[in-house]
């Protein structure tokens, strides 16, 4: 399997078992660990692509069949199932790896996946999203009251360009930004933590959230974050003007991001978003004012 590519979907598949090794791992010295038969949070929607039992069975087959395989290429050593949900099945796995063997793969399949969603991203924004800067739609500048002057310099926040989430689905599992009439598409799974950095700004001025919470979330992945993160400024590189990426999802304080922009210059259609066919993006909008 070293030098062997995989699709899309399969190395979700692995990945899916690999990130909750991974996780426990890194709290012991040891190599055996317990995972859940199911996680409490899906990281990778084409394996729940909705929220029924046979859904949800299927998730936990899948992980069956990947632990079926990395026994056999001897990247775990033993697996044990334990406890008894109505259900499904089995409640947790006990997994006894191969350290050397696991953090290879585990390194090696997080490689073909980070290049996967890379040019995905890439091809989505060509393909929906390329716009030339002469036919930009010109947008009403949005003027800011004295006081939310005074709470734009108190933030420091950096964008001034308006921010329009239109609701609309281009293509599956795709949602279409406007930034200063500049039609950007962003892929379900980097809009969510879009749209979580929005429902925070609204919620506090600011707008800042730790990394931590959004792993606690499910919304980054503990050891991805950082390319995940990236991957969402990356949505919005050529829309930005002279203004980068990096200043509009903003490290602002300790290990903490936010959308750094006053809450005036988002606007949002709420109805449509309530309405999303992921259940996560809906749920965020109920939160939206």
């Amino acid at each position: 399997m070293n030098n062997k590519k995989l699709s899309k979907f399969t190395l979700e598949k692995f990945l899916d078992v690999c990130d909750d090794i991974f996780y426990e791992l890194e709290l012991t010295d040891g190599n055996s660990v317990t995972i859940p038969c199911l996680p409490s949070a899906c990281r990778y929607p084409s394996l729940e692509p909705g929220n029924s039992l046979a859904i949800a069975e299927q998730h936990s087959t899948y992980r069956c069949q990947v632990l079926i395989i990395l026994k056999d290429k001897k990247i775990i050593t033993n697996y044990e199932f334990h406890g008894c949900n109505e259900f499904y099945g089995p409640e947790s796995i006990d997994i006894t790896v191969n350290r050397e063997n696991f953090e290879n793969f585990y390194k090696q399949i997080k490689k073909q996946y980070d290049i996967i969603k890379t040019k995905e991203e890439k091809n989505i924004q060509e393909e929906f999203g390329k716009t030339d800067e002469k036919t930009r739609p010109q947008q009403s500048e949005i003027k800011l009251t004295k006081i939310q002057e005074k709470e734009f310099k108190f933030y420091q926040y950096k964008n001034r360009l308006p921010i329009n989430i239109t609701g609309e689905i281009p293509k599956q599992r795709t949602n279409k930004i406007l930034v200063d009439g500049m039609g950007i598409i962003i892929q379900d799974s980097s809009f969510k933590i879009f749209l979580r950095l929005v429902v925070e700004l609204f919620k506090k001025k600011g707008g800042s959230i730790s990394i931590q919470q959004l792993v606690d979330e499910g919304y980054l992945a503990k050891d991805g974050e950082h390319q995940t993160i990236g991957r969402l400024r990356g949505c919005f590189k050529n829309a930005l003007k002279k203004l980068k990426s990096t200043k509009l999802i903003e490290a602002y304080e300790t290990k903490t991001i936010r959308i750094s922009t006053h809450p005036a210059y988002i606007t949002y259609d709420r109805k449509k978003l309530l309405k999303h066919s992921d259940s996560k993006i809906a749920e965020l909008a109920k939160s939206l004012p």
